[in-house]
């Protein structure tokens, strides 16, 4: 953000950050994402400006450690909220291309709608009775983790709790093995899923962030309905999956 800072003639444009392509190949968050032209690109609202003003004094704080500790207070994340175009999906994407760029792992969401409303279908997961896994969603989440960090998870050794079903290929032996074989076929996402979640959260030592956009979709329910087939004629008997349901979430 430094050069835009500087130039307040940035507002109004779009612009990327260097190697967005590499580090956030699945796209800016927010509305920009649905722009094809500007997949990558971010708004520079007048909003943005001002914030960015106001980080950039607050880092030279000389209080910022402190004031950093009391803002956090132990809590696990931060939920952003705030109107339309005020710079909340810009922030998170820069937050994002700062932590793959500092090789900090970085599971990213740009648009948590595309796992609860947008892709074809839903279908249950083999380990987990009652959950359900979103495999087109759930392939580009993994495909962009191999873009942007196969160096960082080279690095995170991983043994699988079970031998895992292949054809021809060894068993992984890192979290890169892993998101490789999960790729190996669209049958295999849902039990990816499972492990890698459960891989990570075992992690110790190592930051990890988790960055969604919209993470309002999965408080609720999602666009597909799951039941007997008997009640499929009738729409309003046949409930809908909750988003908690889906694996990823």
């Amino acid at each position: 953000l430094a050069n835009a800072r500087s130039n307040p003639s940035y507002v109004g444009a779009v612009y990327s950050p260097p190697e967005s392509n590499r580090l956030c190949p699945e796209g800016a968050a927010g509305k920009m994402a649905h722009i094809p032209s500007f997949s990558n690109g971010l708004l520079y609202r007048k909003q943005t400006l001002l914030f960015s003003h106001y980080l950039g004094k607050f880092a030279k704080h000389p209080r910022y450690s402190a004031m950093l500790r009391e803002l956090r207070n132990d809590r696990a994340g931060f939920l952003l909220t705030g109107r339309d175009g005020v710079g909340k999906s810009v922030l998170l994407s820069q937050c994002v291309h700062f932590a793959r760029a500092a090789n900090v792992l970085t599971l990213y969401i740009p648009d948590c709608w595309l796992h609860t409303h947008g892709r074809a279908y839903i279908e249950p997961n083999p380990l987990l009775p009652g959950y359900f896994d979103n495999p087109k969603a759930t392939k580009a989440f993994f495909q962009g983790l191999r873009t942007s960090q196969p160096h960082v998870l080279k690095g995170l050794a991983y043994t699988p709790p079970v031998a895992l079903p292949t054809e021809g290929e060894e068993q992984p032996n890192d979290l890169l093995e892993l998101v490789d074989w999960a790729l190996g076929g669209i049958d295999r996402l849902g039990v990816a899923t499972k492990l890698f979640m459960d891989a990570v959260c075992q992690l110790e030592d190592v930051p990890v962030l988790i960055a969604l956009d919209g993470y309002n979709w999965f408080l609720h329910n999602t666009e597909y309905h799951f039941g007997e087939a008997t009640l499929i004629r009738n729409e309003k008997a046949v409930p809908r999956v909750p988003a908690y349901k889906l694996t990823i979430v």
